[in-house]
């Protein structure tokens, strides 16, 4: 009796089993959730897309819609790209506008939300997208020219890439001014607040320091109201890009930048940046991009970056170097001329010849020597800008 009993139990299991996954699948067949795909229809409503960019969005099969992607396992929309890809250097460009509208919080699985190099300038961010919780990923860089980003923003605690970039919205009037929601993102591995004004944050590098997994931090022309040159603990170990150029920021370079044990990308260009460059700051060896250019910096020793093997690109604009330029270029360590494929050395008071130690350069492809007093000519394959 108890073997009958076993088996009936057993093949319950197995045929509510099936049952859910004949449930599944007729669910990713049929297209999606109808209350999703009326959610996406409602949002396309408040869309003013001149292109016709979402003309698939009709029928059923919402989850083949362009830009619409759905969880294969349970049919619910986890990704919505509404990303522009048109090249705005080359090409007039036809945007969706109009504004996002609610109806996307019932995408309750909703992931990933990109609908960047698109234009909803008259209308703020919505502040009801931090009630989208499941969110990993958002961008809506380039879409917003003005409003202040939303702190109901530090609510997506899952958040693992952030860009809010307004560098090609004009003009941009974007601000934040109390940063403070930054602190709870911390799986954020991935942040672009470039050209956001964010001259009353002044707890700008705190706030920062609170996100132990950044590996991408781009907040050129934000304004900032200053760096702190120490910090009593360092969290930024795992930063690979850190770009503050264009800040304007008046300081000697901050002590703490010699943590960045893993940096290959450091934009520190047109600031007012002053003092030493020390030994100590340029040991690290992982890095392969260096903009230093147009701060306060007066002259260099070359042979301080001969820990610097793996540079590609070094800017070293306007730093009053002054002298014969062949002279200098020799002190550079072999293993930098041999690698270095950007070199900026513009406004730098160099006098003498070209000839010569250019071909010697063999990666160079790429080469600013404005404002200086030389003569000779460029080598086929090099571009002066």
């Amino acid at each position: 009796m108890l073997c009958i009993f076993s088996t009936w139990v057993m093949a319950t299991l197995i045929l509510s089993s099936l049952l859910w996954i004949l449930t599944i699948d007729v669910v990713v067949v049929s297209g999606c959730m109808e209350v999703e795909r009326n959610a996406l229809l409602t949002f396309k409503s408040g869309l003013v897309d001149p292109q016709n960019f979402l003309s698939s969005w009709e029928g059923e099969y919402c989850c083949k819609w362009r830009g619409v992607v759905c969880s294969n396992t349970t049919g619910h929309v986890v990704k919505l790209n509404l990303r522009n890809s048109c090249n705005i250097f080359i090409e007039e460009c036809a945007y969706l506008s109009g504004e996002i509208n609610p109806s996307l919080l019932l995408l309750t699985n909703l992931e990933h939300l990109d609908v960047s190099m698109n234009n909803f300038s008259g209308t703020s961010i919505p502040t009801f997208l931090g009630s989208l919780t499941n969110l990993r990923y958002l961008n809506l860089s380039n879409s917003y020219s003005s409003g202040t980003i939303p702190p109901q923003i530090g609510n997506l605690s899952k958040l693992h890439y952030l860009d809010l970039n307004s560098e090609f919205m004009y003009p941009s009037i974007i601000r934040i001014d109390d940063i403070l929601w930054l602190t709870r993102l911390s799986f954020l591995k991935y942040l672009d607040l470039s050209n956001v004004n964010m001259n009353t944050s002044t707890g700008w590098l705190h706030a920062v320091n609170m996100l132990p997994s950044v590996k991408v931090l781009q907040l050129a022309d934000c304004s900032l109201p200053g760096i702190s040159t120490s910090l009593s603990h360092f969290n930024l170990t795992t930063l690979n890009v850190l770009d503050l150029g264009g800040n304007s920021i008046n300081s000697t370079l901050p002590t703490w930048l010699r943590n960045l044990t893993s940096i290959t990308y450091l934009g520190l260009r047109s600031n007012e940046f002053h003092g030493i460059i020390s030994d100590e700051f340029l040991y690290l060896s992982t890095l392969n991009n260096l903009f230093l250019g147009y701060n306060g910096f007066k002259g260099m020793n070359p042979k301080a970056l001969r820990y610097l093997c793996n540079l590609r690109s070094l800017d070293l604009s306007s730093f009053s170097i002054g002298g014969e330029i062949m002279e200098w270029v020799e002190m550079l360590p072999r293993c930098v001329r041999n690698n270095l494929q950007t070199l900026y050395l513009s406004d730098n008071n160099f006098r003498g010849n070209l000839s010569g130690w250019l071909e010697q350069m063999n990666s160079l492809t790429d080469i600013d020597l404005g404002s200086n007093l030389l003569s000779g000519s460029i080598p086929i394959g090099v571009w002066k800008l």
